[in-house]
């Protein structure tokens, strides 16, 4: 996300928290985690002052291929870091692009 916007919408920091909303939302989609548990985090960073959404003119597919550079990029295959109860998580190669562009249009649309 911070690369899609060239480093000038969102502080690293935003962009770890947006991360993590993405993911949640992910989790929460493929029946990894329960959605009070997405609303709870949600809660969390937004009283921290982090945002949990994303603006309406970011490109979602510049996003969605962007993560196929991402660091966490193994064998061609991206892997994702997703919640699966409070304090434990799976790391999966398992999520498709189209999982990625669902959750994102979800943060888009919550604005």
């Amino acid at each position: 996300i911070e690369s899609a916007t060239h480093y000038r919408r969102y502080r690293h920091g935003e962009g770890v928290a947006l991360g993590m909303e993405a993911a949640a939302v992910i989790a929460a989609n493929l029946g990894w985690w329960e959605k009070d548990n997405v609303d709870r985090q949600r809660d969390l960073m937004k009283r921290c002052g982090l945002p949990v959404q994303i603006e309406s003119t970011l490109d979602l597919e510049t996003v969605v291929q962007l993560t196929h550079s991402d660091k966490k990029v193994k064998s061609g295959k991206v892997r994702f870091i997703l919640p699966k109860a409070i304090g434990t998580v799976a790391i999966t190669p398992e999520v498709g692009d189209q999982d990625v562009a669902q959750a994102l249009e979800f943060m888009k649309a919550s604005v």
